[in-house]
């Protein structure tokens, strides 16, 4: 109603007409009025919704088509398809293939146990990045990625990036190409250099600005990159506007130790090497240490073995140990005792004992057998022509659970004054891994299998168990170190061991636990990517 005939004229006139017939045409005026302005919010806030709908939409269907293209990207990069096109819809959105954005970085950290560094790999990733005016949603290393108002990103899909039983196998995609586009966009997929080995190689792969060597061999050195890892650990370290979609991805597929600088956009994944079992070693003076890395838990030595050679003192008084003091609140000890000589007419026993504390649990548990003969027992055995002690701790000799009686020597234990002043407990269960249930040995505990008890001075355990048990609570990683006595201090005792010509062998399965690893598949992959 528009002009003399408009809806302001109408209510001007109502409004002025006898009062006596008001009531009536103004409660219709205002009515009227309350429709259509409810009308026109009804229909301003319907646009947005449906604008906001609209977006949501086009932002579900980017999504889906990105990972499409992830799938056919994976196509081209690993070798099954030399091209793949996809056609992406009409939309408000831009295209963009940049080859520059971002980059990852891998280093083998310490791979010489002397804190040296080598670049393995360091080179741009490149992204297909679909952007609009209030979401980025990008392809990147086999992933794809969102960013919601600029905020952090998120991961859509993961990246190519295999973890698994302490093996990183990485096919590494880099993304090449300079195009835009916007609207209905069709985008092909063409296969660049595939498969192209990084680790393990022989060669390098590269030169960085400087000139310095990229890839094989180890720097200043013929060492090939080879498997398994021996030392160290590796480092991805990925940069770019996705790095908080990697960081999430590292955090919830591996165990590994993940640093972050958002502020710089950067995120490492840190894998400890797991190297090899222990194996042969040199007995250290005492304060030195044996170094124990990587151990598989559920009771997996399969031989731990100590041989001593003695000063020409046939081992009299021998007070000799390995102990730990780096595990968090644990302390652990294996005793190894004479009070007479075992040679040259003293025919002394042997005392073994094993202490464990635990400060977080309150487990206090006490080990002891004081009558070991090595000329009849052939788990400790001693040659007297060459003075050599062999004592295996993987063997079914027992011992009986309860105090370890020190015979007032305990200045000659690492932990002699808490051995002294603290009581074991009363009974004790070993029921901490399947292993120490699965007599069959079949992986579970079955019916009729149970987990063992211990009373204090009534029960006994195999050395062989023991071993596993306590060494498995210690596990992965953990340091033994040398106790000899008697005395105080470092230097201050008359030694009862010729450690240059003694030794031991501790053989046991490597942890597969996942913020380990043992072997490393690298290959690099390029797609080149156009857009049209």
């Amino acid at each position: 109603m528009t002009g003399p005939f408009g809806l302001r004229a109408y209510i001007s006139r109502a409004l002025t007409r006898d009062s006596r017939g008001q009531s009536a045409p103004i409660g219709t005026v205002l009515l009227l009025v309350i429709v259509l302005l409810g009308t026109t919010a009804v229909a301003a806030l319907g646009a947005v919704v449906i604008e906001d709908t609209r977006q949501q939409s086009e932002l579900e269907r980017a999504e889906q088509s990105m990972t499409l293209f992830d799938s056919r990207a994976a196509l081209v990069a690993l070798g099954s398809s030399n091209q793949q096109t996809i056609e992406f819809p009409n939309g408000d959105g831009q295209f963009e293939v940049r080859e520059d954005l971002g980059w990852i970085r891998i280093t083998h950290n310490d791979y010489d146990g002397m804190g040296s560094e080598e670049t393995i790999y360091n080179r741009s990733l490149g992204a297909v990045v679909f952007t609009t005016s209030d979401a980025e949603i990008a392809y990147q290393g086999g992933g794809v990625w969102r960013r919601d108002g600029g905020g952090p990103a998120r991961m859509i899909s993961p990246p190519e990036f295999h973890y698994r039983e302490a093996t990183l196998t990485l096919p590494l995609i880099r993304t090449v190409g300079s195009e835009t586009s916007s609207g209905a966009t069709s985008i092909s997929i063409d296969q660049g250099e595939s498969g192209h080995a990084i680790f393990p190689n022989t060669t390098a792969s590269a030169q960085a600005a400087d000139g310095t060597e990229i890839g094989a061999p180890y720097n200043g050195t013929k060492d090939a990159y080879e498997n398994p890892l021996k030392n160290g650990t590796i480092n991805v370290t990925v940069k770019g506007p996705y790095s908080e979609g990697w960081e999430e991805y590292f955090r919830t597929h591996t165990t590994g130790t993940v640093y972050a600088d958002h502020d710089n956009d950067i995120v490492t994944l840190q894998l400890e090497s797991t190297g090899e079992a222990l194996q042969d070693f040199q007995m250290p003076e005492r304060d030195g240490s044996v170094s124990v890395p990587a151990m598989a838990s559920n009771h997996k030595i399969n031989n731990f073995t100590i041989h001593l050679s003695s000063e020409k003192n046939d081992f009299n008084q021998l007070h000799w140990s390995f102990y730990t003091e780096d595990t968090a609140d644990v302390e652990f000890e294996l005793h190894v005792a004479s009070q007479q000589k075992l040679c040259g007419g003293g025919a002394g026993d042997l005392d073994v004992s094993l202490y464990y504390y635990n400060a977080t649990s309150g487990t206090h548990h006490e080990w002891q057998n004081t009558s070991i003969d090595p000329a009849t027992d052939p788990n400790f055995n001693i040659d007297c022509a060459t003075e050599v002690l062999t004592m295996n701790f993987t063997s079914d000799t027992p011992l009986t659970y309860g105090d370890i009686d020190t015979q007032g020597s305990d200045n000659k234990w690492h932990y002699g004054p808490e051995i002294e002043s603290r009581n074991v407990s009363a009974s004790a269960t070993a029921n901490e891994h399947i292993a120490d249930c699965d007599t069959d040995d079949d992986g579970i505990c079955d019916a009729g299998e149970n987990y063992p008890s211990y009373t204090e001075d009534a029960s006994k355990a195999s050395l062989d168990f023991l071993t596993n048990h306590y060494f498995s609570l210690m596990s992965p990683d953990f340091e033994l170190t040398v106790h000899e006595g008697p005395g105080k201090g470092k230097g201050s005792q008359s030694t009862r061991v010729d450690t240059g010509n003694s030794g031991g062998t501790l053989d046991y399965e490597v942890t597969a636990d996942s913020r380990f690893i043992t072997f490393l598949h690298i290959t690099e992959n390029e797609i080149a990517v156009r857009l049209r």
